[in-house]
């Protein structure tokens, strides 16, 4: 009430009154995550042996739309394999580094980067089960476009290896996203998605999918539930290509996770 009489005995007088001044936009902002899932799926797949996952990262934003980011999670032996014979164990985790450029174009958002998946510890030049001598290392380049709560990314490998896989590079994957919120807390997402394997020997085309919805419980803290499956694939080679262990890796499953943002 002050504050107002004030401005206007000012403006009585004819002295100008001060706009209130908007912090400035940073010149870099920073932000994290990091979480626990009951299984780690990349692409309909379990990286963990359908067991919990603890994953994490940080994004390092420029506000001309530069960015530059790593992410990390435990895997298994399925996707960080030990030698054949069992002597190197595998490194048991995964870091990505990915960079790239982000902006808008009217109601059109574009992104476009590259990414890099990196087994530490990676024995996979040593595994000869899979007819693979490569590192399990594996590099992608993207490009992906949103309107509104739909989102479009293209990602396209260029390195020799499909992740613990012998195909060739060339290989593509196609994500489709519907990120709508149902309220103040809730959102729902569901996701499609197309991968298309280049000179993989008798592992072809398949897809996979997520419908999920997330709690937002306050002071950064998500609570999630995703029901994720694959589709076209044979039973050959869910089981050639996707078994940890004794595990089918592709069987659909509910995924329950506890995410704080930051």
């Amino acid at each position: 009430m002050k504050k107002t009489l004030i401005a206007l005995t000012l403006a009585a007088i004819g002295m100008p009154v001060l706009a209130q001044q908007k912090a400035p936009e940073p010149d870099i902002s920073i932000t994290g995550n990091v979480g626990i899932f009951s299984d780690y799926r990349f692409r309909g797949i379990s990286q963990s042996d359908r067991s919990a996952a603890i994953q994490g990262g940080f994004d390092l934003t420029h506000k001309n739309g530069l960015y530059i980011g790593t992410w990390a999670s435990s895997v298994s032996e399925f996707a960080n394999p030990s030698n054949t014979n069992g002597s190197k164990p595998g490194g048991g985790s995964e870091v990505d580094i990915y960079g790239g450029y982000r902006a808008s174009v009217g109601p059109l958002g574009i992104d476009i980067g590259a990414l890099m998946y990196i087994y530490p510890g990676n024995n996979n030049k040593e595994n000869t089960v899979n007819n693979s001598l490569k590192s399990a290392d594996t590099t992608e380049l993207y490009l992906g476009f949103s309107y509104g709560p739909v989102s479009y990314k293209y990602s396209h490998m260029t390195s020799a290896q499909w992740f613990t896989y012998p195909a060739a590079s060339g290989s593509q994957y196609h994500d489709i996203t519907v990120t709508l919120p149902v309220s103040d807390k809730v959102t729902f997402v569901a996701h499609y998605g197309m991968t298309k394997v280049k000179g993989g020997g008798n592992l072809k085309d398949f897809t996979d999918y997520k419908v999920g919805v997330a709690y937002d419980i306050g002071d950064g803290f998500i609570l999630g539930l995703d029901y994720i499956g694959t589709g076209n694939l044979t039973s050959a080679e869910k089981t050639d290509y996707f078994t940890g262990g004794d595990k089918l890796l592709s069987t659909s499953t509910g995924v329950v996770y506890l995410k704080k943002n930051f």
